[in-house]
């Protein structure tokens, strides 16, 4: 099978979107597909950290086309696509399937144009974040949101099928495309990166050795009502500790106004610590594994449920327990964690995460909910998730059709993953109860 990806993000460009779809091309690649990526051509002044390496395959083909408005950062992205276009055209013609990952929004044009030049591939619109649905960048925009709407409606229209990160993404892009059947992928982690090492000698020992306490925090922090780490924060300053407990924020959450005035409510300053050099990713992940606990901060605002970034699949690979505040439960986050057994959401319980600090700080004990289960994590190593796309790409291919929202057997975590969302009627009707 022959498949072209479409992607902003890609290697030497050292982000965390660039990993997604490099782990599509080099598994599909080492299964045999002929894979070529249409991406830019790489500048440091504009893409920064360009470290972050691709294994070279004889399948595997990156064709990177310059920057055009290098003076104009905002634009250069557009000025980019719309001079990639002959070179789109003509690999597109070569192709069995496209996938183009979002955002930003000029990567479904280019699939859009790629679907035109080859109405028999099938295109696969991928979906990082969503579109116009993304309440992060359109809250409070209602024109702005039904403007997006609108564009992304008339450009994923010959869309084959979709994929995105979550379960409940996937629900709202089977609402934006009704005629498209929506699949789930997640971000995942590199199965090298899997940690073999549980941690409870490790916490033990720290404990007889009357260690400070190491919380790490990797993510970045969104403030406005999207993050909150104060029942953290509250929960430290209201308990009576056995040992120093130090909370690091790596990072931009380094520079997060928020942290520094939690810091100063609760009159945390020796315990709360913000490193001002960033820290490399190899560092990052020896980092995840040294520390007592890992906190994640969910979504708080309901809107942005389903938003599971890359950092919280790494977090389950380090094996280090994972105190998610914020989401409770029952958001995609808490049901990532429940079945893996990596972690818990505790929400705004202050009570549950003092209860968690206490049996960690003054007991020298793994929390009472973390239980991993290795099989269940295994399933969301990105080699993992490669194999599910690259299955659903090549039964549309073998169909002969690509065809709109068909439907497809459901599937359980499992199998694999998750269950598809079939776009046709409500979708909440083919929804397992499970996720």
């Amino acid at each position: 099978m022959r498949v072209l990806i479409i992607a902003w993000y890609f290697p030497p460009w050292n982000a965390t979107a660039s990993d997604r779809p490099a782990s599509w091309a080099a598994w599909f690649a080492k299964q045999g597909c002929r894979v070529n990526v249409l991406t830019s051509k790489k500048n440091p002044a504009f893409h920064g950290d360009l470290s972050l390496p691709l294994e070279p395959h004889p399948n595997l083909r990156v064709v990177e086309t310059p920057l055009r408005l290098t003076r104009t950062p905002i634009a250069k992205g557009a000025s980019w696509a719309a001079g990639s276009v002959a070179v789109l055209r003509r690999l597109a013609r070569e192709a069995d399937a496209v996938i183009s990952t979002f955002m930003p929004w000029h990567i479904h044009v280019l699939g859009h144009l790629a679907k035109r030049a080859n109405p028999r591939a099938v295109w696969c619109a991928d979906y990082r974040d969503l579109w116009h649905d993304y309440d992060f960048f359109t809250a409070a925009r209602p024109w702005k949101r039904r403007l997006l709407r609108w564009f992304e409606k008339l450009v994923v229209r010959p869309a084959d099928l979709t994929t995105t990160v979550s379960h409940p993404l996937a629900q709202k892009l089977a609402k934006t495309h009704p005629h498209i059947t929506a699949e789930v992928i997640y971000n995942g982690f590199p199965a090298s990166l899997l940690n073999e090492e549980g941690p409870a000698a490790r916490i033990a020992a720290r404990f007889r050795e009357r260690a400070p306490v190491e919380i790490m925090y990797a993510g970045t922090l969104y403030s406005g009502g999207y993050h909150d780490p104060e029942p953290l924060f509250q929960a430290i300053a209201s308990g009576k500790w056995s040992r120093p407990i130090r909370v690091f924020f790596y990072g931009a959450s380094a520079r997060s106004p928020v942290v520094q005035a939690l810091r100063e409510k609760y009159r945390l300053g020796d315990a709360v610590r913000t490193p001002e050099e960033p820290l490399p990713r190899a560092a990052c992940v020896a980092r995840e594994r040294e520390a007592d606990l890992l906190l994640h901060l969910g979504w708080t605002n309901p809107k942005m449920d389903g938003v599971l970034s890359a950092k919280v699949f790494e977090y389950m690979a380090s094996r280090t327990p994972i105190l998610s505040v914020g989401a409770g439960r029952e958001a995609a986050i808490g049901k990532l964690l429940e079945e893996t057994g990596a972690g818990a959401c505790l929400g705004r319980d202050v009570e549950a995460i003092r209860r968690a600090l206490d049996q960690v700080v003054n007991r020298g004990e793994l929390p009472e909910w973390y239980c991993p289960n290795r099989e269940a994590i295994l399933r969301f190593t990105r080699e993992n998730q490669a194999q599910r796309l690259l299955e659903i790409l090549r039964r549309r291919v073998k169909d002969g059709s690509p065809g709109k929202g068909g439907a497809s057997p459901l599937k359980s975590h499992s199998e694999g993953g998750p269950e598809p969302v079939q776009s046709r009627g409500k979708a909440e009707s083919s929804i397992n109860a499970k996720d």
